[in-house]
C-alpha cells in the first residue's frame, strides 16, 4: 500500500526499472489494485531482492510505502499463517530455496 494515487506514467518508470546504488532495478510487474482513502493497493512482482528494494523504488518516486507484505518468494507461496506464526519447511521446499 503506498499513500496517494499513482498515475501510469509513475507506473511506467517502476516497470522499466529504477537506478537504485548506480545501478538499474530488473523490470517489476505492477498491477493496481485498489484505490481508497487516498491508500493505493498494489501488487508487484520483483527479480531481485535488493536491500528495501521496494520501499526504495516507490521513494525515488515520491511516494510512501505504508504497508509492505511479502506474499511468495518464487514459487514458494506465504499464505496461511498468522503474524508473528512459522512453520517447518518442508524437504523440497527447502532444496528449491537453495536452488533460487
Amino acid at each position: 500500500k503506498i499513500k496517494g494515487e499513482i498515475s501510469e506514467s509513475e507506473l511506467a518508470l517502476l516497470r522499466k526499472g529504477i537506478e537504485l546504488d548506480g545501478f538499474l532495478t530488473h523490470r517489476a510487474k505492477l498491477k493496481v489494485v485498489d484505490f481508497k482513502d487516498n491508500i493505493s493497493r498494489i501488487q508487484m512482482t520483483i527479480y531481485e531482492g535488493r536491500n528495501r528494494e521496494i520501499r526504495r523504488m516507490f521513494e525515488k518516486i515520491d511516494k510512501e510505502v505504508v504497508f509492505l507484505k511479502r506474499v511468495a518468494i518464487g514459487d514458494l507461496k506465504l499464505g496461511g499463517l498468522g503474524r508473528g506464526q512459522s512453520r517447518y519447511l518442508s524437504d523440497n521446499e527447502i532444496f528449491y530455496l537453495q536452488n533460487l
